[in-house]
């Protein structure tokens, strides 16, 4: 009777670990930082990916294009300072997209979410906002995520 309760608690120690284990280790590598934009706000670069570049576009200041695939975490694609009060728009144009993948505005000073630039799930790829003198970074967000595309940056 003993050994029998003795393999119940080993099998249950087991399944506990092989649940746990991966849970904790998704929250090491980023796996769960697409829904915190506390986290995603302070996290310059924490990502895992097969392949990311980001283009600035030829005879264009304000036109990047990037490349990424399997993104999971924070990658800033672009850093950018606001000198003034001014109202800026962000447009974002994906291919190929898959997976679960974001890109926000960032205050760096204030650590926040500002904007969503382009979110599948919101039906959102542009944006206008008003920025305050600041430090800010355009940042894509991944779980699972790939996509080629562009954004642009403008003073209204």
């Amino acid at each position: 009777m003993k050994s029998r309760t003795g393999f119940v608690i080993t099998l249950s120690a087991a399944f506990a670990v092989m649940v746990a284990v991966p849970m904790g280790l998704s929250q090491f590598f980023g796996y769960d930082v697409y829904d915190s934009d506390k986290v995603i706000a302070r996290t310059n670069d924490y990502h895992e990916s097969e392949k990311l570049s980001v283009h600035m576009t030829e005879n264009k200041d304000n036109e990047w294009s990037f490349e990424v695939d399997k993104l999971w975490g924070v990658f800033a694609l672009k850093y950018f300072t606001a000198e003034e009060n001014a109202v800026y728009s962000f447009d974002c144009e994906l291919e190929d997209a898959k997976g679960d993948l974001k890109v926000v505005l960032v205050n760096m000073d204030s650590n926040e979410v500002v904007a969503s630039i382009y979110d599948e799930d919101k039906n959102v790829s542009s944006v206008t906002a008003e920025l305050a003198p600041a430090d800010y970074a355009v940042k894509a967000v991944g779980r699972r995520a790939g996509a080629r595309g562009e954004f642009h940056i403008n003073m209204v």
